[in-house]
């Protein structure tokens, strides 16, 4: 019999077979840090240190930049400093009270606006260019960070948008230290759970460094569909 593709023949069947074996041949033979491919329990076998220094590695490696902050105040400090810094005039705040932070951007010379106490639905004057335009950050806390992606995890509903995390130029994510797991395994689960006792639906968007784009010439940009720089505040706290 030959293997010509034949929908809902042996042959389909032989084809595809043929493809498996070969994926099983040259696909990841052992989880090991790096990897998403891990066993059940796996979070219990890494210390919150080993979390910290993979979460660091992966996240630079792909062009983020990592802070580590003793206490919710010194973050606050870090994020504030760093953003005036980098000449940044103005940040988008996500939903909530966030008044020591607002402190620290106050003192720093940086203005912000809340995310919840914007109009985004269509026509708005908030949605207008130079209002969006004049975000130099925006500023949110992560549901999680996966240490072995070097990513942030964001959890999306009506009380919470994604516009923070991707119109500005610039996304800073502070993450608190539950919020640092080994991998996207547990965040998948985790958020499974979290959403069918709440009984209610929403999405999860992992961010993992800075937006890359390119062509089918393989012509890379950086922050045309999101943001150009990604830093993450780890809370030991």
């Amino acid at each position: 019999m030959s293997d010509r593709l034949d929908l809902g023949g042996v042959a389909e069947e032989r084809f595809l077979a043929r493809i498996r074996a070969r994926m099983r041949a040259t696909g990841p033979k052992d989880p090991h840090p790096g990897s998403s491919y891990w066993p059940a329990g796996h979070e219990e076998n890494a210390t919150h240190l080993e979390k910290v220094e993979l979460f660091t590695r992966a996240l630079e490696n792909v062009g983020g930049r990592v802070y580590r902050a003793a206490s919710l105040v010194e973050a606050y400090s870090i994020v504030a400093a760093e953003l005036a810094r980098a000449n940044g005039k103005r940040a988008l705040l996500s939903g909530g009270e966030w008044p020591e932070l607002e402190g620290a951007l106050t003192s720093a010379g940086v203005a912000f606006d809340r995310w919840d106490e914007l109009d985004f639905s269509h026509g708005s004057k908030d949605r207008a260019p130079d209002v969006v335009n004049a975000w130099d950050a925006g500023i949110g806390w992560a549901d999680y960070a996966v240490a072995d992606l070097g990513s942030v995890a964001l959890l999306f509903d009506r009380d919470q948008g994604r516009s923070v995390s991707l119109l500005p130029p610039r996304y800073i994510s502070l993450v608190r230290k539950d919020a640092l797991v080994m991998s996207r395994r547990t965040v998948l689960e985790d958020v499974d759970r979290r959403f069918r006792k709440a009984g209610r639906n929403g999405s999860v968007v992992f961010v993992t460094g800075p937006s890359r784009s390119a062509d089918i010439e393989m012509d890379l940009s950086v922050g045309v569909h999101g943001p150009g720089e990604v830093w993450a505040v780890l809370i030991d706290e």
